[in-house]
């Protein structure tokens, strides 16, 4: 039982990381496409 939790843990936290990492590049290029400021770099 205790395998399976930290798989399933393991699981959740890949797709909150993807998630999180997936929506900071979109904020990233909806910054970018904006004229009134200046590009910011996306974080790797």
């Amino acid at each position: 039982m205790a395998d399976q939790g930290r798989k399933n843990l393991t699981m959740v936290t890949q797709r909150l990381t993807l998630s999180t990492a997936h929506g900071e590049f979109a904020a990233t290029v909806m910054n970018w496409r904006r004229p009134d400021r200046s590009p910011s770099l996306i974080p790797l």
